[in-house]
């Protein structure tokens, strides 16, 4: 990374010219997929041409260095030793990664919580069934939470009552509640009952301080993508070092059982320019101010947004105290409206129909039997933009404003239709 730092416009509507949205959109989401920088993106296509100008010359002699330089990168990003780093797409992909090299025997057993992220509840449930004899467990997060301890006495409890489990996969920011968990202590309590913990980090790079080496787990993957700017399809996963032996890739090719980052690299004709983009990203990163100032600017703003929300919705934020928010994501309860009942695919309804009708993107949760929005705000977002949002939901709450009084005739494709939801 370069050390001059650019000048930026202030944080606000006039920064949305450094991303790459289309005009018009309001995009209160970032968290899901994150937005890709314009310089970063260019950064990204010049490698892209660069590899195509030569492939040959790309794979065989220049790729592995900047690979190197963008782990190196990430690794100091996060306080770990590049030697137990790799990069992976995304945390979906580094949890896979730990899963199935798991040589899981009858009885042993997975801890995930009913906050865990979807797709790797899916990972554990598949792990049950393609390994006889072995046990997913689901742990309920009880609410409201009072305290860290609250949520670290719940896995001592399990833990204490599960002697079979072998790993416990442990939230650092959950999904679909945006709860920062007490990770360091719950490592500590895994610790304590012999149970290897995978953190899941999705949310979590450029969002909270990460010190791995401080924090210890077993295993760490968390996405840049989201929060750190980087192009799409760029995770790191940090494996500690007694681990490597038994951990390989998903894809095995040339450097099988031979080093294990080499193992993690070479994965074919795979474009690396993502990972390779590191070092612009988290420049563009540091240029905003870092961290201090990415989440000063984003929790002032979410504060001030989910007051009001509170008050002319009538309704509240989830019950988790204050030191146990996200900096960058809420999540407010959305009052009860007469067209769409609480469930999971109301839910992704109403998002399409705020999509359609409105060019809105909010992420909608089903929580403790009621419809929750999680906004999650960048440093493009603005106050006005939520205003035009909490007017809307009051209106249609309080039957002043019907939806979908637009949509196509023809169905779009959209949320409600695909089987996942996002991080």
């Amino acid at each position: 990374m370069g050390s001059d730092v650019m000048t930026l416009p202030p944080f606000g509507q006039e920064l949305r010219k450094e991303f790459c949205m289309r005009k018009g959109s309001m995009f209160l989401n970032h968290g899901s997929f994150g937005m890709v920088p314009r310089r970063v993106k260019d950064v990204q296509k010049l490698y892209i041409d660069k590899m195509d100008d030569h492939p040959d010359d790309w794979f065989r002699r220049t790729n592995l260095g900047k690979w190197k330089v963008g782990r190196d990168t990430i690794a100091t990003f996060v306080n770990a030793e590049p030697e137990n780093v790799v990069l992976v797409q995304n945390a979906t992909t580094g949890i896979n990664t730990i899963l199935k090299s798991m040589n899981l025997k009858e009885g042993d057993g997975i801890l995930a919580t009913d906050n865990t992220y979807q797709a790797i509840r899916y990972t554990c449930e598949h792990m049950k069934a393609s390994n006889n004899g072995s046990r997913y467990h689901m742990m309920d997060i009880k609410y409201p939470i009072q305290c860290v301890e609250d949520v670290v006495d719940q896995y001592r409890q399990f833990l204490s009552t599960h002697p079979h489990i072998r790993l416990a996969v442990i939230d650092h920011i959950t999904s679909p509640t945006a709860v920062v968990m007490p990770i360091q202590k719950i490592i500590q309590v895994c610790r304590d009952h012999n149970v290897l913990c995978m953190i899941d980090g999705a949310h979590a790079p450029g969002q909270v301080p990460i010190d791995i080496t401080d924090l210890n787990p077993d295993f760490y993957t968390g996405n840049l993508h989201k929060w750190a700017y980087t192009p799409r399809g760029c995770a790191l996963l940090y494996v500690k070092k007694e681990h490597q032996s038994w951990v390989r890739p998903l894809v095995t090719s040339w450097y099988y059982l031979k080093e294990f980052t080499m193992e993690f690299f070479m994965q074919g004709t795979r474009d690396d320019c993502a990972y390779i983009a590191v070092p612009d990203a988290l420049k563009f990163y540091e240029d905003l101010g870092g961290m201090a100032a990415i989440t000063g600017y984003t929790s002032s703003l979410l504060d001030h947004v989910t007051d009001r929300m509170v008050a002319e919705w009538g309704t509240d934020k989830l019950p988790i105290p204050r030191d146990m928010e996200a900096p960058c994501m809420k999540m407010i309860r959305l009052p009860k409206m007469d067209q769409y009942d609480v469930s999971t695919a109301e839910g992704y309804r109403l998002m399409d129909d705020l999509f359609y009708e409105h060019d809105i993107q909010v992420q909608i949760f089903c929580v403790l039997d009621n419809l929750y929005v999680r906004l999650s705000a960048n440093v493009y977002n603005y106050p006005d933009e939520y205003s035009l949002f909490i007017n809307l939901i009051r209106d249609v709450a309080q039957n002043k404003r019907p939806m979908c009084l637009n949509r196509k005739s023809e169905k779009t494709t959209g949320v409600s239709d695909m089987p996942f939801s996002d991080k």
